[in-house]
């Protein structure tokens, strides 16, 4: 008779990972990349042919209004009008479209008079408006 009971020590479950189809896996790719890597690193000499340098583009000219905290307005360092800044913005959108206005106001200056400068720029045709600043590391 059969006895269902009775364990032999063969018949335990393995809890362990067999390693060895794993490692020889690993032989297999890395032998595979050794061979294939010289064959990605060898290219082609080509003679291309060079350009002349040509520079197609000029540099957009930027202009500088600044605003200080008592509302004055300085157009490249000069004191203007409101009105004679609403002139320069109409000559520039018009003779040169792609003129950069960079705007620079003191930290002081009420966003209203800010806001007046953008306003009046965007009405004459100013397409290209920055604002300057210097950045704190505190």
């Amino acid at each position: 008779m059969i006895d269902f009971n009775d364990v032999d020590e063969q018949d335990d479950l393995m809890s362990e990972i067999n390693m060895i189809p794993f490692i020889d896996v690993m032989l297999v790719l890395l032998i595979i990349f050794i061979i294939a890597t010289p064959a990605l690193t060898q290219s082609v000499t080509i003679d291309i042919p060079k350009a002349e340098e040509q520079s197609t583009t000029t540099p957009a000219k930027s202009y500088l209004v600044s605003l200080n905290q008592q509302g004055e307005i300085f157009w490249q360092d000069e004191s203007v009008t409101s009105l004679e800044l609403k002139q320069q913005f109409k000559k520039i959108s018009i003779n040169e479209p792609t003129a950069q206005i960079h705007l620079k106001s003191d930290e002081n200056t009420p966003y209203k008079n800010v806001l007046r400068v953008m306003t009046q720029a965007s009405a004459a045709g100013v397409t290209q408006l920055g604002f300057v600043y210097e950045q704190d590391f505190k």
